[in-house]
């Protein structure tokens, strides 16, 4: 699969997978495709869709009644996590995606997207982006284990530990906070950091020894949460093929 990242962060997100999926709509721009699959109802993913009209979007239900109070006259084929959707293109190949539900601050969900062509070898990528954990976690896991994916593109949005955000909890009143500590606390509890990375590979059991080694992409990096730990990166390398692990690399600027 031809993956073309237009940006991923807060400032917009927007993916077009062999000129026929969109993943998201929160950039400017006319994507080629015939399927626009929604993560999440947040408007640096969704605020492009008034201009992608005559596309058929897929949405969970929430995801779906959320954006349909904005836009009432919008309608959505209706996903269900686990639920596979198979998508038909006309110049010969079949695309299964399986929706992976993710705990997020608002009804979230990843993909899980195989490619089968007529001709060729099938391929199979997962894409899991705004979340603090995978709700079936253990099937990702397995999967990881058995190598099914020929590329994992996933979320490492901070180097923050828990140490790094106690300062956050002096008050438990959000306006109260600075911006930093605020924008700090939502990020370390609604997003996937590089702890959470790290177990999901250890527990598919990868280490130094035995590196995964098939390619991982990491997407919506906030480089301003991003140099916390920095040599947490280097640990997270030695167990998985990071192909982009430096903040410049598809990143964002808060």
């Amino acid at each position: 699969m031809n993956v073309q990242i237009y940006g991923t962060g807060s400032s917009g997100n927007m993916t077009v997978i062999d000129d026929f999926l969109i993943i998201d709509a929160g950039l400017p721009g006319n994507p080629r495709g015939e399927a626009i699959l929604l993560t999440h109802s947040h408007t640096d993913h969704t605020k492009a869709l008034p201009k992608l009209g005559g596309i058929p979007l897929y949405a969970t239900a929430a995801t779906a009644a959320k954006l349909q109070e904005k836009w009432p006259y919008m309608g959505f084929n209706i996903l269900t996590p686990n639920d596979p959707l198979t998508l038909r293109r006309d110049i010969g190949a079949t695309y299964y995606v399986v929706p992976v539900e993710l705990k997020h601050d608002v009804p979230c969900v990843g993909f899980d997207i195989t490619c089968v062509p007529d001709r060729g070898d099938e391929t199979r990528i997962l894409w899991l982006t705004d979340f603090c954990q995978i709700v079936s976690e253990g099937v990702v896991i397995e999967n990881l284990r058995k190598r099914v994916y020929d590329h994992v593109y996933i979320e490492c949005n901070n180097t923050l530990t828990q140490t790094d955000i106690l300062d956050c909890y002096i008050s438990d009143d959000d306006t109260s906070l600075p911006r930093d500590e605020y924008h700090r606390r939502k990020s370390f509890q609604n997003h996937c950091n590089i702890s959470y990375l790290e177990s999901l590979f250890t527990r598919a059991g990868f280490t130094k020894e035995k590196r995964y080694v098939d390619p991982v992409t990491l997407i919506h990096k906030s480089t301003y949460y991003y140099h916390a730990n920095v040599e947490r990166l280097l640990t997270l390398c030695t167990i998985a093929n990071v192909i982009n692990p430096l903040p410049e690399c598809h990143a964002e600027k808060k």
